[in-house]
């Protein structure tokens, strides 16, 4: 007789049709258990998809979310407040109520072609997949990244050369 990887669960939780006192992983591992724990350790679990409430669809800020809207995210932020004041007052700690909603964002364009240069040297986005975007950066035309790509290779040549000059320096110093 040998043991596989399909047996593992049934050694693991016991096999179908036992009774729950059997079933070890089943009999602890009950919804009412977990919640029990999360509330003993002031663990709510939360994810950016409670964010995507239609109570907060819109984001906070100038050019976000037209007037009701902005009234509503406003009652929201205010409650969310009291709830993480009260939080606090039953003793657990109020900073697992960290969720709020978005507030607008403007992204910055260069209007100028070498300031576009160096935003891109500057955040080193050639390569990097979303880079632009994290910069929250938008560039139109493919000369700006030429020029940068020609740019940033020759700052790695310049500092390439500086290190080899430095090891060269501190070696000569050694003899």
């Amino acid at each position: 007789m040998t043991l596989g990887n399909e047996d593992l669960a049934n050694i693991i939780n016991g096999f179908p049709g036992d009774s729950i006192d059997l079933r070890p992983f089943d009999k602890v591992f009950t919804q009412a258990n977990i919640k029990c724990w999360w509330e003993n350790v002031s663990f709510l679990p939360m994810t950016w998809n409670a964010a995507q409430d239609l109570k907060t669809r819109w984001e906070r800020g100038e050019g976000g979310a037209p007037e009701e809207g902005t009234e509503r995210l406003s009652m929201l932020v205010s409650n969310y407040k009291v709830g993480a004041k009260r939080v606090e007052e039953m003793g657990s700690n109020k900073n697992i109520l960290s969720l709020w909603p978005p507030v607008v964002s403007r992204s910055k364009i260069p209007e100028a072609e070498e300031a576009q240069i160096q935003a891109l040297v500057d955040g080193k986005a050639i390569n990097k997949a979303g880079a632009l975007f994290k910069l929250r950066l938008q560039v139109a035309n493919s000369r700006v990244m030429l020029k940068a790509n020609k740019r940033m290779l020759k700052l790695e040549q310049e500092a390439k050369a500086n290190k080899e000059r430095k090891k060269q320096k501190d070696s000569d110093e050694k003899d």
